[in-house]
C-alpha cells in the first residue's frame, strides 16, 4: 500500500509512542485527506485496532510504509493502543500523531529492517561523536525506550531536535531532515507562553553516487538539544559532509 505524498515532517519521535505535540489542524486535515479509504477505521477497542495494524505491518517488509486514520479515539485511549501494540511486539514500527479536537489518530506504519538499519546506523555515529566530548561516555545517550518525561508547565522539551530519514527497499537516494520546535510567527504569544511549531532546520539529499547536497555542509546538532546541562561551553555535535557520504555509502552497499 503506497504511502500518501506528504510535506516533510519529523519522524514524530525517536520512540514509537504518540508525539507530545499536536500538529496544526490544517496540516492534520491535509494529511488525513491523502489516506486511502481502505486505511480509515472507526475505533472500537485497542485490541481490535492492534490486530488491524498487525495485518498492515506484515505487508510492509519491502515497501515504504503506510498511514492509517482512526476516528473516535479519546485521548486516554492512546496509551491503551500503545500497550496493545507492545503486546503484539509491533509498537516499534508505528508512529502516532493525535488531533485532540477531533479525537482522531493518524498511525504511520514503518517497514521493518530497512528503516531500522538506517536509523540505528546513523544513531551509532551520533553516539560516537558524543563519546569523544570530554566528560561524556558510552552511557551518555543510554536509551529509555518508550518512556515519556513531562516537565512542569511544558508539554515537551521545546528545543529538542529530531532526525528523520526515508528509505525504500533498494533506495536510489537518501534524505535526512532535521526538525526542531520553532517559534510560530503566525500566532500571537501570550504573557506566559510562546507558540511553537515543528520546522525543518536542516536537510541533506544523498544520491547513489554519495554526493551530498547542499554541498559543503555538515549536520550540526546543538549540544543543548541532547543534554539539559552545560558541558565545557556546550560543544555542538557535528557530522561532516564527508561523514554523511561515508554513512550513505554503507547503507547503499547493504541494500545491494
Amino acid at each position: 500500500m503506497p504511502a500518501p505524498t506528504e510535506s516533510p515532517w519529523a519522524d514524530e519521535d525517536a520512540h514509537p509512542v504518540a508525539s507530545d505535540f499536536t500538529p496544526s489542524s490544517s496540516a492534520f486535515t491535509k494529511l488525513s485527506a491523502l489516506i486511502p479509504d481502505e486505511n480509515k477505521l472507526r475505533y472500537s477497542t485497542a485490541a481490535d485496532l492492534a490486530i488491524n495494524i498487525e495485518v498492515k505491518v506484515e505487508c510492509l517488509e519491502s515497501k515504504t510504509g503506510c498511514y492509517m486514520l482512526v476516528t473516535g479515539v479519546a485521548e486516554h485511549m492512546v496509551e491503551e493502543i500503545d500497550e496493545a501494540l507492545q503486546g503484539l511486539g509491533i509498537h516499534k514500527v508505528s508512529r502516532f500523531t493525535y488531533e485532540q479536537t477531533t479525537e482522531t489518530l493518524i498511525v504511520r506504519l514503518m517497514p521493518g529492517a530497512p528503516h531500522e538499519h538506517v536509523l540505528w546506523s546513523f544513531s551509532n555515529r551520533i553516539t560516537l561523536k558524543v563519546i569523544n566530548i570530554p566528560g561524556h561516555s558510552v552511557s551518555s545517550l543510554d536509551p529509555v525506550g518508550a518512556t515519556r518525561f513531562r516537565v512542569l508547565c511544558q508539554r515537551s522539551k521545546k528545543r529538542a531536535m529530531q532526525a528523520s530519514n526515508r528509505v525504500l527497499k533498494r533506495p536510489d537516494a537518501l534524505r535526512l531532515e532535521c526538525w526542531k520546535m520553532m517559534t510560530d510567527t503566525n500566532q500571537r504569544a501570550s504573557r506566559n507562553t510562546t507558540p511553537w511549531i515543528p520546522g525543518c532546520s536542516q536537510y541533506f539529499d544523498i544520491d547513489h553516487a554519495v554526493t551530498v547536497a547542499p554541498a559543503g555542509r555538515g549536520l550540526v546538532i546543538p549540544y543543548r538539544t541532547l543534554f539539559d546541562t552545560s558541558q565545557l561551553g556546550d560543544p555542538d555535535i557535528i557530522v561532516s559532509a564527508g561523514e554523511l557520504s561515508e554513512w550513505a555509502l554503507r547503507i547503499y552497499r547493504d541494500f545491494e
